[in-house]
């Protein structure tokens, strides 16, 4: 019996035994399914270990990809700043990285950007709109000008009795 307790003790402390070597994701920036109401330029994604430079991280919007200014995994976050702050819609942050002992690990982080359109975004819009309604006005007028040599004017200068411009 105690020879039994013996070697089964030392196959215990013999045979390796398999660690948790994962790294997770602890802490992102924006968190999953957080709506952002504020300007957006920099996205951080934090571990619970150190990562590998090997890590990268995509940004997509409505199936297309949103390119980073830079991408730096630095010990156990991964930081990615854009060259300007998101618009209003639905984005999936994509990570893929590789932990401290090599192992790839992806995922995926849903959040959306509302931000609230200020007066004076509003303003221009609206400015922008009545401007492009006066050209529009303003682009008929050579529209009825063309009517009026078309119809009158040329019914004067033919004097024809059989003219009629109206069908």
């Amino acid at each position: 019996m105690k020879k039994l307790l013996f070697l089964l003790i030392t196959l215990l402390v013999m045979i390796p035994t398999i660690a948790s070597a994962h790294t997770e994701l602890t802490s992102p920036t924006p968190a999953a399914n957080q709506v952002v109401k504020e300007d957006l330029k920099t996205i951080v994604l934090t571990y619970e270990g150190k990562i590998e430079s090997l890590s990268t991280m995509d940004l997509i919007k409505d199936g297309q990809k949103i390119f980073f200014v830079s991408v730096t995994p630095k010990d156990n976050q991964m930081i990615g700043t854009l060259s300007a702050p998101l618009e209003n819609g639905s984005y999936t942050i994509q990570w893929s990285i590789a932990g401290a002992h090599g192992h790839p690990i992806k995922g995926e982080i849903p959040s959306k950007v509302q931000k609230e359109v200020k007066a004076e975004q509003r303003l221009k819009q609206s400015n922008q709109y009545g401007q492009m309604l006066l050209l529009k006005h303003i682009s008929i007028i050579p529209v009825l000008i063309f009517a009026f040599i078309n119809g009158v004017l040329s019914r004067k200068s033919i004097k024809l009795p059989s003219f009629n411009p109206r069908p």
